[in-house]
Parts: structure tokens; sequence; C-alpha cells
């Protein structure tokens, strides 16, 4: 479980999360549907998102985007089950991680 937060400036969040112990392994990214996104974990073990809305899109435009986000990551996506596998051997006692769902991309 993720709780996720909308806040008025995520970059001025996660540097107080981070501040506060928490770890954001990629910062902030400007996300395609929209979003300033940080994901965080905390010292406790739980699982944050934190976000800045910077655009709204049509449906069309977050269409779009979608598809050229996921024919960017193509090839991520495509070995995240792979990635999962070869952890969870890793980690036999650790749940499995989740894989995104596959995506036809143009």
């Amino acid at each position: 479980m993720t709780l996720h937060l909308y806040v008025d400036d995520v970059e001025h969040a996660v540097g107080k999360a981070i501040a506060a112990g928490m770890e954001a392994p990629w910062g902030v990214k400007e996300m395609h549907w929209g979003d300033d996104y940080s994901q965080l974990n905390d010292p406790f073990g739980h699982k944050w998102a934190f976000a800045t809305r910077r655009a709204n899109y049509s449906p069309d435009e977050l269409k779009d985007k979608e598809q050229a986000f996921f024919k960017q990551y193509k090839h991520e996506i495509d070995r995240a089950e792979t990635y999962a596998e070869e952890w969870h051997e890793e980690h036999p006692h650790a749940l499995k991680p989740n894989v995104p769902p596959k995506r036809e991309t143009e």
C-alpha cells in the first residue's frame, strides 16, 4: 500500500520528508499524466507518494502522452517480470514485487 498525498509544493515536501529520515530513491519526476511526483519510503517500512498537479490534459493528450511514455520505457517494462523473478529468487521470504501491466505501443 502507498499513501498518496497531493501537496502544494512537491519539491519542498520531499525535502522535508528526506530531512525527517525518509528515502526518495528517484527524487521528483515530471510524470506523463500531469503531476510532479515522488515515491518515498519511511524508516518504518511505509510507502508514500507526494505529487503536485502541473497540468491537466484532455483525454486525447493524455492518451498520446501515455503512449509516448510506454514507448520510451518499453525495454524496462518488458523486463519487469524478469527483474521481479530474479529479485524474488534472491529474497524468497519476501513478497514478489508488483509488475506493471504490459501495454501495446505503436
